[in-house]
């Protein structure tokens, strides 16, 4: 019976010390988890941006501003200057 009541008395004070470090380790990863989420919602509107500016700036306005910009840069070039590549397609039948 003795024995019992000095086990119990030990459990007691180790399943505290258990449950503090359980609850210790919980906190740390709920701050490991909103510090991810924080930074993933950062990179979701970053991506957001970037598709718009991709969608924008294939736009034919926009397009048309750069060449207008660009417009004494951008000349003709002579036909000597363009080279053309011809593939030749091959037969692909089974």
């Amino acid at each position: 019976m003795k024995k019992w009541l000095s086990l119990f008395i030990v459990m007691i004070p180790l399943s505290m010390m258990l449950n503090v470090h359980q609850s210790k380790t919980y906190s740390q990863v709920k701050l490991a988890i909103n510090s991810l989420q924080r930074k993933q919602n950062q990179l979701l509107e970053e991506n957001q941006k970037v598709i718009a500016e991709i969608a924008r700036s294939g736009a034919p306005t926009a397009i048309e501003q750069l060449v207008r910009s660009e417009g004494p840069n951008l000349g003709k070039i002579s036909p000597d200057q363009v080279l053309r590549i011809v593939v030749p397609e091959e037969d692909v039948s089974p």
